[in-house]
């Protein structure tokens, strides 16, 4: 059974966008503020610009950086 790794820290907006960049190239991607919204949404507001993470499993860790990667670079 794999574990979830966070691969992605960042604003909720910057985490939204990390998370569809990663499903379109097929990697299942969570949100790891959407629990944190649910649960603590006042939390959310206050965490600041790393209150977006973007979890995947440690399956995909390694692709999942990749695609980020060569996002950044354009």
């Amino acid at each position: 059974m794999s574990e979830f790794v966070i691969v992605f820290k960042g604003s909720v907006p910057e985490a939204d966008v990390v998370k569809g960049l990663l499903e379109s190239a097929g990697i299942k991607a969570f949100l790891d503020s959407e629990q944190m919204a649910s649960t603590l949404p006042i939390a959310v507001d206050f965490a600041g610009d790393e209150a977006g993470r973007v979890a995947v499993s440690s399956d995909d860790e390694a692709r999942a950086l990749e695609v980020i990667a060569a996002a950044k670079k354009g």
